[in-house]
């Protein structure tokens, strides 16, 4: 896999899997706030690759929160309902 690979948690490729071969300076979740998810990524980083960083969850990162405040309105206007 290259500089950004995507794995997730439960589906193929899976996170385990990948921590298995590989041990990154930094893992993303790309979750919206701390929970049950993240927490579970958090564990499996830090068992398994004490040394990584793992960034906070998207909605305390004041890069996201910006971009998110800027997308909102369009995103809204944009949004159907699907029947």
């Amino acid at each position: 896999m290259g500089l950004h690979d995507v794995v997730f948690l439960k589906i193929e490729p899976t996170l385990r899997n990948y921590l298995t071969n590989h041990c990154p300076d930094r893992v993303i979740p790309v979750v919206l706030t701390q929970g049950v998810i993240y927490k579970e990524i958090l564990a499996m980083v830090r068992d398994s690759c004490p040394n990584a960083e793992v960034l906070r969850p998207l909605f305390e990162l004041q890069e996201f929160i910006t971009y998110f405040r800027g997308s909102l309105t369009w995103l809204v206007q944009n949004t159907r309902r699907i029947r």
